[in-house]
């Protein structure tokens, strides 16, 4: 099936996930509700095959990045045919500029291989809750700095076909039109009489096709208003295949024309870089490459010519948006950026 590719194809005709594959051939059908099969494109036979080719790419730039992931499957159903199966998710959604409150009566839903939960709608306080009594039940939330957490339970969840003691998945979360992020994950399988529970723990073994998105930034306005330092977090789970790990320098790009680069030293799994933090550059640059895929890099003073970053201080300025690439010495990299909002001197991200 799809899965082997880092794709899945739902029910209800959505193909996503993170293609590992160069090219992919499928054949699709369509039932409509009365069970009749669709023709294909050119109106004979059941169904249509499709084949997609896939460019290379080496930088990641997600949108959503999970943290953990249990899902409850294959646990039948009670006396009233109620599910017992459930998904609990958390992660970090990236939703740009958009404010918490904007999602109100926009959809959450998650797909996990052949699974597609129901949808529920978020109110202006960043939660998405089915109605009381409505089964299966959806309970979710979207919090500050994109913290995501959903929990789905009542249901009846089938992801496809589960054998030995792993299996690789695609998931798809939906945040309203803010973000639709797609990663291909590998899971834990523990199966007992009842049912299977499988779990996934962020952290570079287990996200097959690799995330990486910005997670926090703050500046400071120095005091002659030539520009800003900032301090940067970020996630950069990259696949084995890219060999992050062996890296002598990452390039560090923000804004319109900045760069600098960074000779790097590896001890166990971590990445590391220094420069002076008196200079215009990057003073400091840490990546773990080992386990959770966590990074953060700190910079001197930048000037608002290089990066086309306004002071924070500047009468009128509310808002504007941070933009980095990072690109380490064997060509992977990642694309990251976040809007800042002002207060007083200071930027700091959503």
């Amino acid at each position: 099936g799809l899965n082997a590719t880092g794709l899945g194809l739902s029910k209800d005709g959505v193909l996503y996930g993170v293609p590992i594959v160069a090219s992919v051939t499928f054949t699709a059908t369509a039932t409509d509700a009365n069970k009749k099969l669709a023709a294909g494109r050119t109106g004979t036979g059941a169904s249509q095959a499709f084949t997609i080719v896939f460019a290379s790419n080496k930088k990641l730039a997600s949108t959503i990045s999970a943290a953990s992931i249990v899902i409850k499957t294959g646990f039948g159903s009670d006396k009233k045919n109620v599910g017992k199966d459930g998904v609990m998710y958390k992660g970090i959604a990236d939703l740009g500029a958009e404010a918490i409150a904007s999602l109100s009566g926009k959809a959450f839903s998650i797909r996990i291989g052949t699974y597609t939960s129901p949808i529920a709608a978020f109110d202006s306080t960043g939660k998405a809750n089915t109605a009381k009594g409505v089964i299966p039940t959806v309970k979710a939330s979207v919090k500050k700095l994109g913290l995501l957490s959903a929990a789905i339970s009542k249901d009846t969840v089938t992801v496809g076909t589960i054998s030995g003691a792993t299996i690789q998945l695609p998931v798809e979360v939906r945040v309203g039109d803010a973000v639709i992020g797609s990663e291909y994950l590998t899971f834990t399988v523990k199966t007992s009489k009842t049912g299977s529970t499988l779990t996934y723990k962020g952290d570079v073994s287990n996200d097959t096709a690799g995330s990486a998105q910005l997670l926090k930034v703050v500046g400071a306005d120095d005091k002659a208003g030539t520009g800003d330092a900032w301090k940067v977090g970020f996630l950069g789970r990259f696949p084995s295949v890219a060999n992050v790990g062996a890296s002598t320098s990452v390039t560090v790009s923000i804004g319109a024309s900045y760069t600098n680069t960074v000779t790097l030293t590896n001890k166990s799994g971590k990445l590391s870089g220094k420069g002076s933090n008196k200079s215009p550059v990057v003073s400091q640059f840490s990546l773990d490459t080992a386990k959770k895929g966590v990074g953060s890099f700190t910079t001197g003073v930048l000037t608002k010519a290089s990066t086309l970053i306004p002071l924070a201080g500047t009468p009128g300025t509310v808002q504007a948006f941070f933009a980095t690439n990072l690109t380490f010495s064997g060509g992977a990299g990642m694309d990251g950026s976040l809007a800042l909002f002002a207060k007083g001197s200071k930027w700091a991200s959503q």
